[in-house]
C-alpha cells in the first residue's frame, strides 16, 4: 500500500514537471534566416502569440547566439525573436565594427520589412551590448 502511494505521488511529479517543461519550448519550429554578407539568424515566433508586432534582436559580436536561451525564453513570452550571428562569429580578430553595425541594420531591416514589425529591442550580452550600442 505504501509502495502505490509512493508510486501515484511519483507519478503525478513527473506529469506536473512534464506540462511545465512543456511551456519553455512555446517556439516550436524555428526557421533559419540567411541574410547578406554572411550573416546568420535564426527566427523564432511565438506560437502562443502569432500576431506579435515586437521583434527582439540578440546577438553577440562574435559568440554563437543562434540558439541563446533568450531566443526561446522571450518567445514562449510572445515576442518575436531574431537571434543572430554577426559574419564575425567565432573570429574576434576580424571584426569591424562598422561591417558589425550593417549586420545589426541587416536584422532590423529583416524585422521591419519581411515580419512587419512594429517595434524592434535590440538585446546585447556581453560582447552584444557594445555592438547593438554602436548600431
Amino acid at each position: 500500500m505504501k509502495i502505490n502511494k509512493l508510486s501515484l505521488v511519483g507519478f503525478i511529479l513527473g506529469a506536473i514537471f512534464a506540462l511545465v517543461a512543456a511551456q519553455g519550448f512555446a517556439q516550436s519550429n524555428p526557421l533559419y534566416v540567411p541574410l547578406p554578407g554572411g550573416v546568420k539568424a535564426v527566427l523564432y515566433r511565438p506560437d502562443n502569440n502569432s500576431n506579435s508586432k515586437v521583434g527582439v534582436i540578440v546577438i553577440h559580436r562574435t559568440s554563437n547566439y543562434l540558439n541563446h536561451p533568450a531566443c526561446t525564453q522571450l518567445s514562449s513570452r510572445g515576442l518575436t525573436v531574431l537571434c543572430m550571428n554577426s559574419r564575425f562569429d567565432n573570429n574576434e580578430a576580424l571584426v569591424d565594427w562598422e561591417l558589425i553595425a550593417q549586420d545589426v541594420g541587416q536584422g532590423v531591416t529583416y524585422l521591419k520589412n519581411t515580419q512587419h514589425m512594429n517595434k524592434i529591442i535590440l538585446f546585447g550580452h556581453s560582447g552584444g551590448g557594445p555592438t547593438t550600442t554602436y548600431y
